[in-house]
């Protein structure tokens, strides 16, 4: 499969939006994609960003919930992490962690990333999970 470009996301976002994809990009390692391939990560829409690179560019971005939702909708393995951090505690709804779970089947990393930064949150997660842990990949 092709790999995703930043090229083909960035025209639908904000310029904001497009300075973390583009930042997220330069931050990729491919030995890392690789390895995350290894874990039985899908690839197709990752950079080869790690975890341990995310979080600290999470903090200095800090809590922002429209980026969040924009940088959900590039696609990106790692932007939707990174949009899992940002997403600020009083605005998140049932009816966006329904519509983020939709991709969560998709891979035990994103499950768990997405759960932990969630789980602060007065909201039913295991409403969220009811239909992940059927999935083939958990």
């Amino acid at each position: 499969m092709v790999p995703i470009e930043i090229q083909q996301i960035t025209g639908r976002h904000t310029m904001k939006d497009q300075d973390v994809l583009l930042r997220l990009k330069s931050l990729s390692n491919p030995q890392y994609k690789d390895g995350m391939a290894k874990f039985g990560i899908n690839t197709d829409h990752a950079l080869g960003v790690s975890l341990y690179v995310l979080r600290p560019l999470a903090k200095e971005i800090g809590k922002d919930h429209d980026l969040a939702k924009e940088l959900w909708t590039s696609g990106l393995h790692e932007a939707r992490i990174l949009a899992s951090m940002l997403a600020e505690p009083d605005k998140v709804t049932e009816g966006l962690m329904e519509a983020w779970s939709t991709i969560l089947p998709h891979g035990i990393s994103m499950t768990k990333s997405v759960v932990i930064s969630l789980m602060e949150h007065d909201l039913p997660i295991i409403k969220l999970l009811s239909g992940v842990s059927e999935t083939k990949n958990l």
